[in-house]
């Protein structure tokens, strides 16, 4: 026996297996714009937690080098007077 199949039988097959084409194609696109989506997600809290961190740190060091540039008047104005000078050079020995 035969297993052979009518035209309208084929003609279906054919019709079921574009459909399916069809819906994979579409789950396909899919998959890849949640997929871009959740990668966004979880990556645009990380960035901005460490734009956060740089421009702190940014402020620490501005901060740290104004306070170091406010000092130098007073080294300046030590170093006229000879007995700060002559301590200062004495107690590094």
């Amino acid at each position: 026996m035969c297993n052979v199949k009518t035209g309208a039988a084929q003609d279906q097959i054919k019709s079921d297996v574009g459909a399916v084409r069809g819906q994979l194609g579409s789950a396909a696109v899919m998959g890849v714009l949640v997929w871009q989506r959740a990668r966004n997600i979880l990556t645009q809290p990380i960035f901005d937690q460490l734009t956060s961190v740089r421009a702190s740190k940014s402020a620490g060091i501005e901060s740290y080098f104004q306070f170091m540039c406010s000092l130098i008047p007073t080294a300046n104005s030590l170093s006229d007077r000879p007995e700060v000078v002559s301590d200062a050079h004495y107690s590094s020995l």
